[in-house]
């Protein structure tokens, strides 16, 4: 339940990457690790799996979580913060009720 990234870059090497809800990633990382967790995710992929079935490894996974973010102030003197640079709150991650 959620979906991959694969950014080539200008090196020839890929940023591979997964998004998942915060519940499957958190119970998934403490039970297996986050490489082993990654691995799985990959496996109960149809096609990402195998066009990286052998790609190599250039570093270990890195979790990042929490993406969105609201500045404390949107206005001053000068200045107005609009969009993204004001706040953003990722739908995707956007806890659900």
């Amino acid at each position: 339940d959620g979906w991959f990234w694969d950014i080539p870059l200008h090196t020839g090497w890929s940023s591979v990457g997964a998004v998942v809800d915060n519940l499957t990633g958190q119970e998934g990382i403490r039970r297996l690790g986050a490489h082993d967790f990654l691995l799985d995710q990959l496996s109960q992929t149809v096609n990402t799996g195998r066009m990286l079935s052998s790609a190599r490894w250039a570093a270990g996974p890195t979790v990042v979580r929490d993406w969105s973010y609201s500045s404390e102030h949107v206005t001053g003197p000068n200045f107005v913060m609009t969009g993204d640079s004001a706040c953003f709150v990722d739908p995707l991650f956007y806890p659900r009720r």
